[in-house]
Order: C-alpha cells, then sequence, then structure tokens
C-alpha cells in the first residue's frame, strides 16, 4: 500500500488544494515528500487583450519568454492577450508574472477552440514555472513511446536550463493522459494524448522528494505542459551526510519492527488497470495490506511527520433496516429525500441532471442543485448520485447557509447515532458491520510544530466547519471489507451531514474462505522482502513555510502490491 500522510484524513483531503494538475497526474501516487500545497486553476483563455497586457515585464521575464518562443516556434504566432504580476502565485512565497497568449481575435467565435498557452514565470528570476499549451493542430490520441517521450522531455529540459539539467534525474516510470473534446464544427470526438515525464531534483546524487520538473510530450514531440514549482533553491549545506545512513540490510530489519499490516477482504481488488482506459482486470481477494512508511536514514525509526494517528479496534455494530430502503429514480423523489431526510430546500436553485460511470465502473444519474448568484453570495448547493442499476444512493454533498459555530459541537456519541439512523433508513438488509473512523475534525490543517501559525493566511479556515468524520465497513466472517463502506462528514454544531458515500459489495459477490490463511508475521515477511528502499532527501513544506532542515530517510517502493492471505504470494497490481 502506498504511505499515506497524515494531513491526508478523511476530511482533510475532500477540502485539500490540488497539489498536481490534471495533465500532470500517474495512475499510481507521488511518493511521499514536501507537502507544497499549490493551487493550480483551469484557466480559460481571456475574451480579449485586456489592459494587463500592457505592462512591462521584467527583463529576465521577457528574456524567458523569448527563450521559450525560439524552443517552441510556433508560440511565436501568438498575441499577448493577458500578463499579470500576482504576489504569493502558488500559495508557497513565490511572487510571479501569468502571461496568456492566443491566436484568438479581438472578435472572437465562442463556438471555436483557439490555439492558447498559459505561462507562469518566477518574477524575480524570470525562470518558467509553469506552461499550459492547447494547439488542436497536434491532437491525436496516440500515446507517445516511453523512450520517445522521455528522450523530447529530456533535450528540452537541457535547451531550456543547461547545465542545471545535470542537477535532475529522469524517473524510468512515466505517466499519460488524454484531453477530450468535441469538435466545434462536426461535435465529433476528439483526443489528445501526451506523456508526463518526470526529472527529480538531486543532492548529494540523492532524489529531493517533492522537487521535480515534469514536462508532458504528445506523439509528435511537442511540449504540451511544463511544470517546475519549488519554493526556493535549497541551501545544499543543510542536509544531511548520506554515508551516516543506515546499511541497506538495516533498513531493511527496522522496517520490518515499523511496519503496520492488516487482514482484509476486496470484492473487486484490481489484479492490473489500463493507464489509458482507466479499466480494470478486478478479482475477490482476502488479503494483507501494508502502509510502508518512510524511515530515518539515521535512525531507522519511521519519521513523525507521516503518521496517522492509530486505528484502535473500532466500533462494532449490527446494522437492522427499519424500512425499505431509499428508491429514487427521479427528479422529484430527489428533492423530495433531500426535504424530508436531510431537511435541504432546493426551492430557486437551478437544477442539472447529468449521468457517467463512477471511479468504481458504477453507471450514475446525478442530480444537482445550486444558487443562480454570480456574486456566490449564495453558496447552497446539492447533490444526489444515484446508481443508474438500482436507484439506490451512492453519494450525497450539502452545502448550507447555517452560520459555523466554534463550540457547543454535538458528541461522538450523537454524530455516531446520526449516521446509524440513517443507515438503518438505507439499508434493506441486516448488516454486521464496524465503525473504523469516528473523529472531531476542527482543522483539517493541522500543523506541524514548526510552522509559524501568525504567518498563515488567516482567510485558511474562513468557510470551513467543525466536521465530525464518520467510516463505517462491512464485515465478512468478522473481517473487514475494504470496498463496503459508508462514509460521512456531519456538521459538529448542527449534527446534519453534508457528504455522504457508499461503497457496497454487488450481490452474490463469492468471498473467499477465511478458513486457513497465513499469519500476519508471515505476510510481513514477504512483503518486507519484496520491498526496495530508496535514500531520498524530504524538506517538508507547509503552505509556503520550510521546516529548518531536511531529513534523510529510507523511502519503500510505492509500487501498488499486497499480500494474499490465501496463498501468502505477493501480488503486484499490474500498470498497463
Amino acid at each position: 500500500m502506498r504511505h499515506t500522510n497524515k494531513l491526508m484524513g478523511t476530511i482533510a483531503a475532500a477540502i485539500l488544494l490540488s497539489t498536481t494538475p490534471a495533465w500532470a497526474q500517474e495512475a499510481t501516487q507521488p511518493k511521499a515528500g514536501a507537502i507544497q500545497i499549490v493551487q493550480t486553476d483551469t484557466k480559460q483563455a481571456p475574451t480579449n487583450e485586456t489592459t494587463s497586457a500592457k505592462q512591462q515585464l521584467p527583463a529576465k521575464v521577457e528574456a524567458s519568454l523569448a527563450q521559450l518562443k525560439e524552443l517552441i516556434p510556433s508560440l511565436n504566432s501568438l498575441t499577448t492577450m493577458q500578463k499579470q504580476y500576482i504576489p504569493n502565485l502558488y500559495g508557497n512565497g513565490i511572487n510571479g508574472w501569468s502571461i496568456t497568449i492566443s491566436d484568438r481575435p479581438e472578435k472572437a467565435d465562442d463556438s471555436k477552440r483557439y490555439t492558447t498557452a498559459f505561462l507562469d514565470f518566477d518574477a524575480k528570476s524570470g525562470k518558467l514555472l509553469n506552461m499550459s499549451y492547447r494547439n488542436d493542430a497536434w491532437a491525436s490520441p496516440q500515446m507517445p513511446t516511453k523512450e520517445f517521450a522521455k528522450e523530447k522531455a529530456a533535450a528540452f529540459l537541457q535547451s531550456l536550463i543547461g547545465a542545471a539539467a545535470n542537477n535532475y534525474k529522469i524517473r524510468d516510470q512515466i505517466g499519460n493522459g488524454i484531453d477530450s473534446y468535441p469538435d466545434p464544427v462536426t461535435g465529433e470526438k476528439k483526443q489528445s494524448a501526451h506523456a508526463t515525464v518526470h526529472f527529480t531534483r538531486l543532492i548529494n546524487n540523492i532524489p529531493l522528494a517533492g522537487y521535480e520538473i515534469i514536462i508532458a510530450v504528445d506523439q509528435g514531440g511537442h511540449i504540451l505542459h511544463y511544470q517546475s514549482i519549488e519554493s526556493a533553491e535549497p541551501d545544499v549545506s543543510k542536509f544531511p551526510d548520506p554515508s551516516k545512513a543506515l546499511s541497506l540490510p538495516a533498513a531493511k530489519t527496522a522496517l520490518s519492527k515499523e511496519l503496520q499490516g492488516k487482514l482484509t477482504y476486496n470484492s473487486t481488488q484490481p489484479l492490473s488497470v489500463n493507464q489509458q482506459t482507466g479499466a480494470t482486470d478486478t478479482k475477490p481477494v482476502l488479503k494483507y495490506d501494508f502502509n510502508a512508511l518512510p524511515l530515518h536514514a539515521l535512525t531507522g525509526e519511521t519519521v513523525e511527520y507521516y503518521k496517522s494517528p492509530e486505528e484502535g479496534p473500532g466500533i462494532p455494530l449490527t446494522l437492522k433496516p427499519s424500512g425499505k430502503g431509499f428508491t429514487i429514480d427521479s427528479r422529484a423523489k430527489a428533492e423530495s429525500f433531500l426535504k424530508e431526510e436531510l431537511n435541504f430546500d432546493v426551492t430557486g436553485l437551478e437544477f442539472r441532471e447529468t449521468s457517467y460511470p463512477r471511479e468504481d465502473g458504477i453507471q450514475t444519474i446525478n442530480y444537482s442543485w445550486m444558487a443562480l448568484d454570480e456574486h456566490h453570495k449564495d453558496p447552497r448547493h446539492a447533490t444526489v448520485v444515484i446508481d443508474k442499476s438500482n436507484h439506490q444512493i451512492v453519494h450525497i454533498t450539502t452545502e448550507r447557509t447555517t452560520p459555523a459555530k466554534k463550540d457547543g459541537y454535538i458528541s461522538k456519541e450523537k454524530a455516531q447515532e446520526i449516521a446509524e439512523q440513517f443507515l438503518s433508513k438505507y439499508v434493506t438488509a441486516e448488516k454486521k458491520a464496524l465503525i473504523t473512523h469516528l473523529e472531531l475534525v476542527e482543522n483539517p490543517f493541522t500543523p506541524p510544530a514548526w510552522v509559524d501559525e501568525s504567518k498563515l493566511d488567516k482567510d485558511l479556515l474562513k468557510d470551513y466547519r467543525a466536521q465530525y468524520g464518520v467510516v463505517i465497513h462491512g464485515l465478512h466472517n468478522n473481517i473487514l471489507i475494504q470496498d463496503d463502506s459508508f462514509s460521512f462528514s456531519i456538521d459538529a454544531a448542527t449534527g446534519e451531514f453534508n457528504h455522504f458515500s457508499a461503497h457496497t459489495v454487488k450481490p452474490g459477490t463469492p468471498l473467499p474462505s477465511s478458513d486457513t490463511y497465513v499469519s500476519l508475521a508471515d505476510a510481513q515477511k514477504t512483503f518486507v522482502e519484496a520491498t526496495e528502499l530508496q535514500l531520498e532527501y524530504v524538506w517538508p513544506q507547509f503552505f509556503g513555510q520550510m521546516a529548518p532542515e531536511p531529513l534523510l530517510v529510507y523511502t519503500p517502493s510505492d509500487d501498488w502490491r499486497f499480500v494474499d492471505a490465501v496463498t501468502g504470494k505477493l501480488i503486484p497490481v499490474e500498470m498497463k
């Protein structure tokens, strides 16, 4: 199992800002490293030249822009539509210039897609930080080969930053992505595929996690995207001496002592994932999952920074149906459900209905309501997502206008009662379950001890409301089922829940017998033997603030794998 950062709890994950644009995401999660909470919004080309386009750029930014146009000559045909100086551009202390260039005319046809590039530069150094280039003339659904993409990305990086490229190591694994859009003339679906190549910064010839350059390349070798967002040039003198690290055998022994594992069922455990289409081959399994966290390379102890609160044994319960469940097959029934069950009135809100497949393959109907308020003074919205095959609710989200409170919270027991009462109406048959998470989250961004909280953005939690996070899993033979779960976010002040999500095992799915299975100790030995450890530097960051010094850690390989509890074999999940 991939290591999990302590900030990414059940509730916090829902509101953390995105650190990586969609084009740079891979099918596997990035390794744990410096937390860089950076918001990269999807930008739209401006409709005409703004007054900011007349501003004078600093000489270093001008030089970098000119160099970029030399490396990508097609950019020369585009006109500067907007340029703007933005302090603290990504929330990490960097001041930048954001520039938009496009072939969009002053009197444009809004139904047409124009060639556009969004560029961000460091205002002080002039360094290119971010580029997103859309040129439909290059669009192709064909993915470039791994070696071709790496070759083109490496050549571009060398040309862009010169000898500094020697301070980066190209990662063997590449990501990929496809942008889909309708042809504005024919309406035909078109696709533009690209591969993402990652270059990791090296210090003392050791990777510095979280400091990397990402370049996206299409089949024609065109550079579509570039990202290099680093808070500051790291002070090499502060990095621990790698010669003092534990030996690899000693680190493996330490991992055995620190490793935590759990026996679980999964009715749809992926065995392979097609990274282009998202299609998965699955199988019901009884397995051991292990959460291998980074170890201090000098002591062998788990790095405190990555630890999550230890899970208790959980709270067992039996869910007993009090009705016939919720069957929603129309807008009217969805609105009635919101009113009667959640006390949410959609009067005055705009309605929209869509249909799409969920990440687990379930075809859904999405009913949503939101306020028609261009100034966002009315935050109310609601979403009810239905499984198209049986009209059962799989997801609910609501946002209300009730003022947030800072005290007078309901108790944990009351939050548990609210969740159980709802599920008694939701389930249609008696169900053995386990509450695995029940926590009051007053601040989802719990800062490390080294953070100066007086320097944090005062608006960071402006609209946040204290929540109880509740997660309940189904049981089979008293063993937790990973993909049979219910999760809630319950307003700690009002007791109203504003988030619900359900994943249930498909009826008739046979789960493996639990009569015999290997011990946790044997499974752990198998997992550790197959785990590679890599020395890495980590310099933790939190909203632009850096820890006093970096850490030297042994990072476990983060490929997706588990131990089959019946056979005792390590099963890697194949990424195609």
